[in-house]
């Protein structure tokens, strides 16, 4: 049990009972932990419930915050939110990879107390967050154990040695080795094991500890540390000759016995162990194979089958150690087999209860339940093989689960029997395997069906399945690589990358949680988007995409590539086959809500020059109808600015299809655009939109000044401007301005200006302009010279015609 000080003892034994207040604090992009009970004022925290059992190596926290308190949001995309600006800019604070704290204090009977002493309850990094609730936001975290399933072992390596060595000092090179020295184990008591060589495959580095512990009935998980008063990973083994309570519950204390249940799923009353004996080789110098068997006569007594002949027979555990293992002779093997006894030998009474909450109990922990006169007579000493604290910043309870003495939860047992391809699995240690894989792979993602294990496979039934994806063949399944859970016999995966294969493997797991072999792997391979892939007639080379509204595969939503804001699809807007184009047009009915239809967001470049246009008519005349406009944006959510322009007014007519435009430069720090068209909120008649156009205009680079030749100079630049030219993207040449003649009057063919190489045309170019009181010509001839044949003394050239394109 967790330390706790003599008050906090006190109040947790007070007769009258103790209040309890939690908090959650999440470390921000500032390096500073943020209180979600006194988040500038506010209280968001909702609940909080951490998990921990013996069959899962890491424990697990949910919280839930409100979205929005007094005008401050939480949401993770409102990215003006104060919540969300805590550092140097934008960046959420409830994000992926995010630490979090959970604690608890307690305090007096119906007081909160005002300057608490906090208590750790849970320490780990922030999964994934889920903000699709209107008005609750939950993110879910595991402890900081969950790094070392998330971070493999960089390649298979040999740790050991001939002589031996000890095991907490391999698991701390291990870690070490995965870079992960941070993470080295506290381990209160030393093992006093010496492991030999043997060869660590490539696999979640949790994985690999958790291998190593609970071959010697150990385990590694994320606890209290008693030496600093914080979260470390320990080198660990239950107390399994513990006899006195740490806590003990009166009858009045426990509400209820949620569960109250013997059963035979877990117990084994004999245990073998094949393991290579390295003391003893073969002709080859191979270890030869050797077998360690443990017994238990009262557990056979008492759960062995009694044959017809008289005879009990044996729930036997065979473990099936390889070659390469670290499990090399006859007193490591007794070892493992030893401690596998002893956890499942005996099935004592298990038991569900939920009572006032207390933060010291741990996993492992011995409990007594005083006698209620109702399922037992006497007091049951129980351990505790799960923990769930339930929180709000005012109040708290524990649900528990116990089960037995102190030991080691029945699935990391499990999972060491009959190794694959090695020995015969157990009936007991999940369902067969899955069948029939097939794929139906899409542009989003894939389909992924499958046919569930027959009830004559000799296994359990399967409750659910695990899909388990990953980027190479053959990759080991562990927690990293599994991506979802269902009771159905199919996946629908979303969310992969185009183009790039990825391999999927399915298993069955049975109510328990038993986790048979897994499934032949199968390939996911998604597609690009093409052509073909939408309707015909369809323009996809076209911006933004879909604009045409031809494209409509679902008939229950929008056309393609439109999402719809702030309506309903079939009522506030519908689609209409009176098009101005094609066969599709969008209608917004007279007398419906206002609604907005986005279409797909997509790429510019800063500087460049656009024009957004729209076909619509409206059923009312003269009258504003709508808006056509655009979000420039920084990021897929960050806005930028915002073009747009009114669809109808004042001149508009009735039932008659009009254009509306909008040409704008895109802003600086715009690097995507969003096309929208709205029904203006003032305005009850009947609008119909087609053929949403996004064109970018021939960009030109700067304008350029001309040097000036032969005396000519501007002609009055105050008012005209200096003269210039420059050149766009296609490569014509674009002259403006007004040339001033000196005085006298220029000689014949008098040169102005020459333009340089890259601005000049292939051949002699003429035109023809006015100085004002006579027309002239001008000429641009292939090297460049701009000429005019004769002019007066202080006469005046137009050159705004001047336009070819270059050639040299």
């Amino acid at each position: 049990m967790r330390p706790l000080s003599e008050q906090q003892q006190r109040l947790l034994k007070h007769p009258a009972g103790y209040t309890v207040r939690g908090r959650v604090r999440v470390l921000g992009p500032d390096d500073t932990w943020h209180d979600l009970t006194n988040l500038f004022g506010r209280d968001f925290l909702e609940g909080v419930d951490v998990d921990e059992s013996l069959n899962s190596p890491v424990g697990q926290a949910t919280v839930r915050v409100l979205r929005e308190v007094r005008g401050l949001s939480l949401a993770p995309l409102m990215t003006s939110s104060r919540a969300n600006n805590l550092g140097s800019g934008y960046a959420p604070l409830l994000d992926p990879n995010r630490l979090f704290r959970v604690e608890v204090a307690l305090g007096p009977p119906r007081q909160l107390a005002t300057d608490p002493v906090w208590l750790p309850l849970f320490f780990g990094r922030i999964d994934s967050v889920d903000s699709g609730n209107p008005d609750v936001i939950s993110f879910v975290g595991r402890d900081m154990g969950g790094v070392l399933q998330d971070v493999w072992t960089d390649e298979e390596q040999v740790y050991g040695s001939d002589a031996g060595v000890p095991l907490e000092t391999v698991c701390n090179t291990i870690l070490a080795d995965a870079q992960l020295p941070e993470f080295a184990l506290y381990t209160p008591e030393a093992s006093t094991q010496a492991l030999g060589k043997y060869k660590q495959d490539y696999e979640p580095t949790m994985d690999a500890l958790s291998k190593l512990a609970a071959g010697r009935g150990w385990e590694v998980r994320g606890k209290l540390r008693p030496d600093t008063g914080d979260w470390g990973l320990w080198l660990w083994g239950p107390d399994r000759a513990a006899s006195t309570p740490a806590w003990t519950y009166t009858a009045d204390d426990y509400e209820y016995l949620g569960e109250f249940r013997v059963g035979l799923e877990d117990i084994r009353t004999a245990v073998e162990v094949v393991y290579p004996d390295a003391s003893d080789l073969d002709a080859a110098g191979q270890p030869k194979r050797k077998t360690v068997r443990r017994e238990s006569a009262a557990a056979l007594a008492r759960y062995g089958y009694l044959n017809s002949a008289g005879q009990r027979l044996h729930r036997l555990m065979r473990v099936t150690e390889g070659a390469t293992t670290n499990i090399r002779s006859a007193t490591e093997a007794g070892r493992l087999a030893d401690a596998a006894l002893a956890d499942l030998s005996t099935t004592d009474i298990g038991a569900s209860v939920e009572v006032q909450h207390h933060p010291a109990l741990e996993l492992g922990d011995l409990v007594a339940l005083s006698a209620n006169g109702i399922n037992f007579s006497s007091e049951q000493r129980l351990a505790v093989r799960q923990v769930t604290h339930r929180l709000s910043s005012t109040s708290g309870r524990t649900a528990l689960r116990l089960l037995g003495k102190p030991a080691l939860g029945p699935r990391v047992w499990l999972s060491l029997e009959g190794r694959p391809g090695i020995a015969p699995g157990s009936p007991f240690t999940g369902p067969a395997a899955p069948s029939g894989l097939t794929v139906t792979n899409s542009v989003t993602g894939a389909v992924l069906l499958f046919t569930a294990p027959s009830i004559t496979s000799g296994g359990p039934a399967a409750e659910e399945y695990e899909l388990h994806v990953y980027d190479s063949p053959g990759t080991p399944l562990s927690s990293a690589t599994r991506r979802s859970v269902s009771s159905s016999t199919s996946f629908d995966l979303t969310g992969l990358t185009a183009g790039t294969s990825l391999y999927a493997r399915v298993r069955s797991r049975d109510r328990r949680g038993n986790v048979g072999p897994a499934s032949a792997e199968l390939t996911l391979a998604p597609k690009y988007v093409s052509p073909g892939v939408l309707l015909p007639k369809v323009t996809v080379g076209a911006l933004p995409l879909n604009g045409e509204l031809e494209a409509l595969t679902d008939s229950s939503s929008p056309p393609d590539t439109v999402t719809l804001l702030g309506g309903t699809w079939g009522s506030d807007v519908v689609a209409s086959t009176d098009s101005y184009a094609g066969v599709r047009s969008v209608l917004f009915p007279a007398g419906m809500a206002t609604a907005t239809l986005y279409w797909q967001v997509f790429t510019v470049r800063e500087g460049e020059q656009w024009a957004f246009s729209t076909w619509f008519k409206q059923g009312t005349a003269s009258v504003r109808s709508g808006t056509l406009g655009i979000n420039w944006l920084s990021s897929l959510s960050g806005a930028v600015d915002f073009s747009s322009v009114p669809l109808g007014g004042a001149s508009t007519p009735a039932n008659i299809w009009q254009r509306g435009v909008v040409s704008a430069a895109v802003p600086v720090g715009a690097r995507y655009a969003e096309v929208l068209v709205q029904k203006w909120s003032g305005y009850a008649g009947a609008l119909t939109v087609d053929s949403v156009d996004a064109l970018r205009q021939q960009a030109f680079e700067l304008w350029r000044d001309v040097t000036w030749q032969n005396s000519w100079l501007p002609y009055n630049q105050a008012i005209y401007g200096p003269v210039r030219y420059r050149k766009n993207d296609s490569g014509e040449v674009w002259v403006k301005g007004v040339a001033g003649a000196p005085s006298p009057a220029p000689a014949a063919n008098s040169t102005m200006f020459t333009l340089p190489s890259g601005y000049r045309p292939g051949e002699r170019r003429l035109w023809a302009t006015s100085t004002g009181t006579a027309l002239v010509d001008v000429e641009v001839l292939p090297d460049g010279t701009v000429r005019v044949p004769s002019i007066a003394a202080g006469g005046r050239l137009t050159l705004d015609m001047v336009r070819f394109q270059a050639d040299f």
